[in-house]
């Protein structure tokens, strides 16, 4: 057996003053005032001298497919480590960068957004060019009050914190991953807080997790699409962001005194290509939204051009964008990529979109392996990823996102493709490991 080593990197990647923040609605022009914590871009490099892996998860809230090619090729090309092997996940805080084209959510500054290939690989090169001989553990620990469904009353949400925590020959804490389902809007964007630059509740919780003998913490978002923390709206800014990200760190913390820690007797790294099936776009379709938008102002009596202005641009150039995409002819789907990173009976698997809740708690309850992971925003960001529900009580996820990524819905099952292609990868994964 190989010897099993573990790496760090950091590198930070807070934007200058004036580029405009991401989420909460379109055209806000949410330009910064200023850092109050700063962003980051965490690698961790996994190595057992056959495989070497990179996991890079970023403060932002997600990455053009672009991004995530160039910086793939970048490392593979300066590191030696196949471009399959590195992996680019966000924590989805909305108080960062707009680095997205995300239609009326942040005017992208090209400068910024180009220079974020190098920054993610001087992060990776740190962690790569630092690997140090490590062991691992896998717990997890209850977490209450922390988060709620936004889209069902009652509904589902992440009940519990899961950890893979490393330390290094002498047994002192190397790396803690942690991984949470609860969207990055702590801060309340109507707050003076909400113009500011930060990494929301998971940067609050990675450094509680330092300062508290995690070693160097990295927090991996999970299926939140429908999960937003309870302190969401409530006119609170980072005193809320601190308040969640305490309580889910507590939560890694009581259990990192439980983990014993063992060497790693397998590594292994598996991915899936798929693609994201588009529903029939048609011009009786793009009629029917306009129709469907108008039907909605007309009972907004009370509401000023001023207040509609937003909205009024926000359709008229969906409908210009989608007309001449039209012309060109839509693609069937998007492509994207699911990747699993196993530790002998512990599994990472990296999925792409904002995956609802209910998908996640599904895939880890029928996953092969005792413990698992299943981390979101993996990859360049495609959108939500819902439940067939959301299609039919018409929810924000199902029907306004596309508009704003400008492509089709997804096909209404698109949830039960997501698990199926997980599950398949997860199994393929256990059955070449126990061969």
């Amino acid at each position: 057996m190989k010897d099993f080593s573990v790496g760090v990197g950091k590198r930070n990647i807070s934007p200058p003053l004036g580029i405009e923040l991401c989420g909460y609605g379109i055209y806000r022009g949410r330009k910064n005032k200023g850092v109050h914590d700063n962003l980051y871009s965490r690698a961790l490099a996994l190595s057992n001298g056959d495989e070497n892996i990179i996991i890079i998860t970023n403060d932002l809230v997600g990455v053009s497919q672009e991004i995530q090619k160039e910086t793939e090729t970048l490392i593979s090309k300066e590191l030696g480590i196949r471009e399959d092997n590195v992996i680019i996940t966000s924590t989805h805080t909305h108080s960062g960068p707009a680095t997205v084209p995300l239609k009326g959510w942040g005017e992208i500054d090209e400068d910024y957004v180009k220079s974020l290939p190098e920054k993610f690989l001087e992060s990776a090169s740190s962690a790569y060019n630092n690997l140090r001989e490590a062991k691992y553990g896998f717990g997890r620990a209850d977490v209450k009050r922390v988060s709620i469904n936004r889209v069902i009353r009652g509904g589902p949400v992440d009940r519990e914190v899961r950890v893979l925590h490393f330390k290094d020959k002498d047994l002192k804490p190397l790396a803690t991953l942690f991984n949470y389902s609860c969207h990055g809007v702590a801060i309340d964007v109507r707050t003076d807080d909400g113009f500011y630059v930060s990494s929301d509740w998971p940067g609050y919780a990675m450094r509680f997790v330092e300062k508290n003998g995690g070693g160097h913490a990295y927090f991996l978002q999970g299926t939140c699409g429908d999960i937003n923390p309870l302190v969401t709206w409530h006119m609170r800014g980072f005193d809320a962001a601190e308040e969640t990200g305490r309580k889910v760190a507590n939560g890694v913390l009581r259990v990192l005194s439980e983990i014993e820690v063992k060497d790693c007797k397998e590594l292994m790294i598996e991915k899936k290509i798929f693609k994201l099936p588009f529903q029939k776009m048609t011009m009786k379709k793009i009629v029917d939204d306009l129709i469907e938008f108008l039907d909605q102002l007309e009972v907004r009596e009370k509401a000023s051009i001023e207040e509609l202005r937003p909205s009024i641009r926000f359709y008229r150039e969906y409908a210009i964008d989608m007309i001449e995409k039209m012309e060109k002819g839509f693609p069937d789907g998007l492509e994207s990529r699911i990747q699993v990173v196993v530790l002998d009976e512990t599994a990472l698997i990296f999925v792409p979109g904002e995956v609802f809740i209910e998908l996640g708690l599904d895939i880890m309850k029928r996953s092969p392996f005792k413990n698992t992971m299943v981390v979101g925003y993996s990859g360049y960001l495609v959108g939500y990823i819902p439940t067939a529900l959301d299609y039919t009580m018409k929810g924000y996820a199902s029907t306004m996102v596309p508009k704003i990524f400008r492509y089709p819905p997804f096909i209404k099952d698109i949830g039960s493709v997501l698990v199926k292609e997980s599950l398949s990868l997860l199994q393929n994964a256990y059955m070449k490991k126990h061969q």
